[in-house]
C-alpha cells in the first residue's frame, strides 16, 4: 500500500470505511469462503489467519466459522476491526513479512490483495500465508474482478466475482 491515496484512505479517513464499504456487504461473500474454506482443508479446520484484515468486515462473518487472528499494516483500520471484532486477536504488522511463529488451519487474504504493487509483493504474501498454513491446510485469495472504466477512480468491483464457485482451485503446494 504505497500510494498516498491508499494511505490516506486507510489512516486519515479510515472512519468512512464503514460507510463506504458497510460490513454486511461482506456476509454472502464471507459465508462463501468459509466454505471454500472448510470443503479444502484437510480435517475440521478451526483456525484462520486473516492477512490484510482491514476493517474486519471479512472477519465479521468469518469468526463464526473459525478462530480468527487478523493482521492489518494500518492502526486505524485495526481500530474498526477490534468495535466490530472485539473477540478476535488483531496484530498490527505487514502481511508481506509477518511471522507469528504458529500455522493455521486456514489463511485468507481479501480484499487486501489488491494492495500487492509488485510482483515481489505478491510473492512475498504469498510466502506469508504458506509459513503460517499447516500441512493439509488451504489458503483462499479474495481477487475482486476489477472492470476498467477509463473514469475516477479508474475501475469498479464486480461483488458478483466473490460469489463464483467456478473461481475455486485446490493444487497441492510445495514451499
Amino acid at each position: 500500500m504505497s500510494s498516498p491515496d491508499a494511505r490516506r484512505m486507510h489512516a486519515d479517513l479510515a472512519w468512512t470505511w464503514p460507510i463506504i464499504s458497510p460490513p454486511e456487504d461482506y456476509v454472502e461473500a464471507g459465508e462463501h469462503f468459509a466454505g471454500l474454506l472448510s470443503e479444502h482443508v484437510d480435517g475440521r479446520p478451526r483456525t484462520l489467519l486473516d492477512l490484510g484484515c482491514g476493517g474486519g468486515h471479512f472477519m465479521a462473518t468469518l469468526k463464526r466459522h473459525f478462530t480468527v487472528t487478523g493482521v492489518d499494516v494500518s492502526d486505524a483500520m485495526l481500530d474498526l476491526s477490534r468495535v466490530l471484532n472485539a473477540d478476535c486477536e488483531h496484530v498490527r504488522d505487514d502481511m508481506r513479512s509477518v511471522r507469528l511463529g504458529r500455522v493455521f488451519d486456514a489463511v485468507f487474504i481479501g480484499g487486501s490483495v489488491d494492495y500487492m504493487q509488485t510482483e515481489g509483493d505478491l510473492r512475498s504474501a504469498l510466502r506469508t500465508a504458506w509459513t503460517h498454513l499447516r500441512p493439509g491446510g488451504a489458503l483462499a485469495l479474495g481477487l475482486a474482478k476489477t472492470v476498467e472504466t477509463f473514469r475516477q477512480p479508474h475501475h469498479r468491483v464486480d461483488p458478483r466475482a466473490w460469489r463464483r464457485r467456478d473461481h475455486a482451485h485446490r493444487e497441492r503446494l510445495r514451499p
